[in-house]
């Protein structure tokens, strides 16, 4: 599961609404709250290129089975009416005869293609990966497990006028350096032969 979470309800493509309308309950929704818990595995990354996620996990063997999106109040803050959005695209491993829900089928392209604009028009905060339990019908299945990949801290690449948001670079003790220069990532999300990491780009990057 990838999941976004951010505070400008604008950031939600049209199609993750519309189908969030009208599809399926989200497939989590079969797990059964329980005091066990998962196990994080990567944690506080920032700044991290998501581009291309889509086709890693495709390459994997992961389809799509189900988009959703939710609001809340948020919380421990002294303005209560402050509200945060929230993305979740959930892939799942197919088995041999394994069909998508024929209504997600037919929306299959756009959910990709608006999981690869919201990856690809910013930058994000890997806040953490866990490795949970799954259940299914209240009951854990033992030799599968659910990955949650935590999104926050939206960093957009371009501004309103389409140009990109520049920064300036940092040297190796964190000073500011040189001319602004277009936002560069300092982590790459990479999901390759089973294995998922957040690999750290070349230092001096140029971050906010």
């Amino acid at each position: 599961m990838l999941r976004f979470s951010f505070s400008n309800p604008d950031a939600i493509p049209g199609i993750v609404r519309a189908w969030s309308s009208v599809g399926r309950k989200p497939a989590q929704s079969d797990e059964k709250p329980t005091t066990k818990s998962g196990k994080m595995v990567i944690n506080n990354k920032k700044q991290c290129d998501l581009g291309g996620v889509s086709n890693m996990l495709e390459d994997e063997g992961y389809k799509l089975v189900d988009v959703c999106n939710e609001s809340r109040e948020a919380v421990n803050r002294e303005d209560y009416t402050a509200r945060y959005y929230s993305v979740d695209f959930i892939f799942a491993r197919m088995r041999d005869g394994d069909e998508q829900h024929p209504q997600l089928k037919e929306v299959n392209e756009d959910l990709l293609t608006a999981l690869e604009c919201m990856c690809e028009e910013a930058y994000w905060k890997v806040l953490g990966v866990f490795e949970n339990p799954f259940y299914r019908d209240g009951l854990e299945i033992p030799d599968k497990t659910m990955v949650s990949i935590n999104m926050v801290h939206r960093i957009p690449r371009y501004n309103n006028e389409g140009n990109p948001v520049t920064a300036r670079r940092h040297d190796a003790n964190g000073s500011k350096i040189g001319n602004p220069v277009p936002l560069e990532p300092l982590h790459n999300l990479k999901i390759e032969n089973g294995e998922l990491s957040v690999e750290l780009c070349t230092p001096q990057m140029a971050s906010l």
